[in-house]
């Protein structure tokens, strides 16, 4: 499908990974239950390309009392979420194997039992149609350096195994000495850290800190934000869902996301504050049997609008990189409004701008 706005024709699909941690059959899934199909029709309407499998979901290795491989173990779950989705061609996988757990852990301890799984799980993957490329593990959410420290053995023991295997990584702070730096580049495929945590550690120039990953060739940088129990504290959410995209553009990143679509709330809680429990910043709910949109969500969707057509007048084959010089007046217009965070009305006006015939000389 292909959207037409003007003379302009907008691309449905793009060169970024977009996802919100939609989790499909899991136990903490509450507000879409029923609602599995109308979900991820709505996901897939408001652009997300990348599902994320969470780790009670993740099949791993099944050892005997010798320690010695036996196939796969856990697929149910994992067929589940798998027969639900049926990735697209264009769509991203994120398997989240749980090595915050150390039997887990335990079970990957053997190369020659990683070069078995590998291969399993490969085999499993090209049945669903998920090329190499859009493959990616994650191990830990959010890690520490100390986490990170201790991931790099096993992901080289993986790459040995299969060397098209990607890394999914979403820690906000890098390895300090070089060598280990090295190692991590080599092993991060797609690294989305928490945007607010780069605020925090790099206050005075938080893009210039965007601009020394790419520097250092990590090869997909992005990031995510993360709402939760703060929806209710004076969030600026225009600047939250909708800008996000004109950063992402401003300092050509290539993937974006938040937390979170589905998760929390239950049994029609999210709509009753007095009982202590949230929607955990969901941007859905479910009402009467039926799937409702938040005004965050919108935003999101207005946000991918605004990228797409940033993607088309840029002229851009990979993600928007508004920093080319052929694309100056496009930058001054992000930066201007991004300036502008507290009227929601500006992104508006400058998307009807872009739409008119005169803005595309630039």
């Amino acid at each position: 499908m292909e959207v037409e706005v003007a003379p302009v024709r907008l691309p449905d699909h793009l060169p970024i990974a977009i996802l919100n941690w939609a989790y499909f059959f899991a136990p903490q899934v509450t507000i879409t239950r029923g609602l599995e199909r109308e979900a991820l029709a709505n996901l897939r309407d408001y652009g997300v390309n990348t599902w994320v499998l969470r780790y009670e979901q993740a099949p791993l290795p099944k050892l005997d009392e010798h320690g010695r491989y036996l196939g796969l173990d856990h697929l149910e779950r994992f067929t589940q979420v798998m027969e639900h989705l049926r990735p697209q061609a264009h769509e991203n996988l994120v398997i989240w194997l749980p090595f915050h757990q150390e039997p887990v852990v335990a079970l990957f301890e053997k190369q020659e039992v990683v070069n078995a799984y590998h291969r399993d799980l490969k085999q499993i993957l090209d049945q669903y149609g998920v090329p190499p490329e859009r493959r990616y593990l994650k191990l830990i959410d959010e890690p520490k350096i100390e986490a990170t420290l201790r991931s790099l053995d096993w992901k080289e023991k993986a790459r040995r195994a299969d060397p098209t295997l990607r890394f999914y990584d979403n820690g906000t702070t890098l390895p300090g000495e070089p060598d280990q730096l090295a190692r991590f580049l080599r092993l991060v495929d797609l690294y989305q850290p928490n945007w607010d945590g780069i605020v925090s550690r790099h206050r005075e120039n938080p893009g210039g800190h965007i601009e020394r990953l790419q520097y250092e060739k990590i090869r997909n940088v992005g990031f995510y934000r993360c709402l939760m129990s703060r929806l209710n504290h004076g969030v600026n959410i225009y600047e939250y869902y909708r800008l996000g995209f004109w950063r992402l553009a401003r300092y050509g990143m290539g993937n974006i996301g938040f937390w979170v679509y589905n998760v929390g709330g239950g049994a029609g809680d999210e709509w009753d504050g007095r009982k202590g429990r949230s929607s955990g910043g969901a941007v859905v709910y479910q009402r009467e049997g039926k799937l409702l949109t938040s005004r965050r969500w919108e935003l999101f969707r207005e946000g991918l609008s605004d990228y797409r057509l940033l993607h088309v007048l840029s002229h851009e084959e990979g993600p928007v990189d508004l920093r080319h010089p052929g694309n100056r007046q496009l930058l001054q217009m992000a930066e201007s409004l991004l300036k502008k965070t507290d009227d929601p009305a500006a992104a508006d006006a400058l998307y009807q701008q872009l739409l008119s015939p005169g803005s595309r000389q630039h």
